[in-house]
């Protein structure tokens, strides 16, 4: 019982850094979300904001089982991320799969940290183009002795 309560803390954790990542609006507030497929559908469009019409066109009909909609998204995911899901499965997600939860959670958390440092990545080079991004020091370049005396002459 501890181990599982351990891992459900720890899913619940890599959530909310997901959530932080991502900029996702919203707070996980029962563990129990780790077994709701709309968490994954909502969490997906913030990863993969891309592909966000085509998660809309999974969750939106509700006519399939919640099963068949989270095998969709896998399904996506698989597609899109060029990845082997086959040992996620949706019906045990759903069934509150530990083994099944923390394998797509991982996948998510991953995708989570790229999209975060591209971000970072993005936020330095939005700036005036004079700052470097490497924190390189900077290095005063001197002008050719003959510019430098035209100019010292000219003053």
């Amino acid at each position: 019982m501890i181990q599982h309560n351990t891992l459900v803390a720890q899913l619940m954790d890599l959530l909310e850094e997901i959530a932080q990542n991502t900029h996702y609006p919203y707070f996980f507030n029962s563990e129990r979300c780790l077994a709701e497929p709309r968490t994954y559908f909502e969490l997906c469009q913030y990863i993969f904001p891309d592909l966000k019409p085509q998660i809309y066109n999974i969750f939106k009909d509700r006519k399939h089982s919640q099963v068949e909609e989270l095998n969709s998204l896998l399904a996506l995911l698989a597609d899109v991320l060029r990845i082997d899901l086959s040992k996620v499965e949706a019906s045990e997600i759903i069934k509150f799969n530990l083994n099944h939860i923390n394998r797509l959670v991982a996948i998510l958390y991953e995708a989570s940290k790229i999209i975060k440092d591209s971000s970072k990545r993005r936020h330095k080079l939005s700036g005036t183009g004079t700052e470097d991004i490497f924190n390189l020091p900077k290095v005063e370049i001197d002008k050719p002795a003959s510019a430098r005396d035209k100019i010292n002459r000219d003053s």
